[in-house]
């Protein structure tokens, strides 16, 4: 049906002005997002379709998007902002998990990630970024490596950072068979960073290595970082 042969009072963005969003069913809402329809199908016939086909919202939101553009009457605009929705969602989400519970503190960082770190027999490098509060907003495995270390760049990290729009960051590394001492490695790539991301409005606020042993921080040992 199109949606101009629906009563104005039930078509979705009528209804969502006059009722609240969370009076329309989830087809409602994913045709607000697509917008508009293509010739013969209307964008509630195209929200329809989709959750015929994938069932849940959960099973649509991990859909590649060049799947998903290749649905009948999505654009590849359409599929993005599909998809751009489905991310905010998961980014809020991971807000709310996270960012009440793990501070910007070396001490609750290491209680936080070592169950795992601890498990793995490869060097693992994380990034945590924090906003203004100092609460965490972001957690990525950023580098795999081999049980010696891994290569990291600069560029990489700046990027990530721009990405989400984080005030403060972290970096944590395991030593899977190595001392809880950085290595010289260790200690370059920790200066290479600071340096290289300085003029940037984010502050390298530490960075700690993981072992057996218990947590370095290179804050808390004085290297380059003011306690």
């Amino acid at each position: 049906m199109k949606i101009k042969e629906i009563p104005r009072q039930a078509r979705p963005r009528e209804k969502a002005i006059l009722f609240g969003l969370d009076k329309l069913d989830n087809s409602e809402l994913l045709a607000i997002i697509i917008g508009s329809g293509t010739k013969g199908h209307s964008c509630l016939e195209i929200a329809h379709a989709l959750l015929a086909r994938y069932v849940s919202l959960d099973s649509l939101s991990k859909i590649p998007y060049d799947e998903l553009k290749s649905m009948k009457g999505l654009s590849s605009v359409k599929a993005l902002n599909l998809l751009a929705t489905f991310t905010l969602y998961k980014r809020i989400e991971e807000e709310k998990k996270s960012g009440d519970v793990l501070a910007l503190d070396a001490s609750s960082i290491y209680d936080h990630l070592a169950p795992s770190l601890l498990k793995s027999d490869r060097e693992r490098l994380y990034i945590l970024l924090f906003n203004r509060r100092k609460k965490l907003i972001q957690e990525d495995e950023f580098y795999i490596g081999t049980k010696d270390g891994f290569e990291v760049n600069e560029e990489d990290i700046a990027r990530r950072i721009y990405q989400i729009g984080a005030k403060y960051f972290v970096l944590v590394h395991n030593h899977p068979e190595g001392s809880l001492e950085p290595s010289d490695g260790d200690i370059f790539t920790t200066l290479s960073i600071k340096r290289k991301l300085e003029h940037l409005p984010i502050q390298f606020y530490d960075h700690l290595i993981i072992t057996h042993e218990g947590y370095y921080s290179f804050r808390e040992h004085g290297h380059f970082f003011s306690k």
